[in-house]
């Protein structure tokens, strides 16, 4: 399967693979992309659990509070909540397929032999 992440449109980061585990309030698990109501004083708003950009683990929306301090419940969990469902709370991120980063030696480890990178290959080698 596929691993999806949320990804800041306008800062060029991560906001966090989704279904990955994200924290715990209460004896409640909470993962990136779980659809959540919360309470900041007497207002009730919804937000997606996320990493700020400046990486911050919270709730969009409320990445100034720690999650066990805004009265935080689950909504829906992030199986069933789309990348649509997350555009129209908030409409920064975009959900992409997740690009794992490797050093070539990492590479060369997980192929078992030396690789040479080329720009492209041409036929016969040459």
């Amino acid at each position: 399967m596929k691993k999806l992440e949320m990804y800041h449109v306008n800062f060029g980061t991560s906001a966090g693979v989704l279904g990955a585990f994200a924290f715990s309030v209460d004896g409640f698990d909470y993962h990136f992309g779980d659809l959540v109501s919360f309470n900041i004083g007497t207002n009730s708003r919804v937000g997606i659990v996320a990493i700020a950009s400046d990486g911050r683990v919270g709730v969009c929306g409320a990445f100034n509070y720690d999650p066990s301090e805004i009265e935080i419940q689950k909504v829906a969990p992030h199986t069933v909540v789309t990348e649509e469902l997350i555009n129209t709370i908030h409409s920064h991120y975009e959900v992409r397929e997740l690009t794992k980063k490797m050093t070539l030696k990492e590479i060369e480890e997980a192929l078992g032999h030396k690789v040479q990178l080329v720009d492209e290959i041409t036929v016969g080698g040459m």
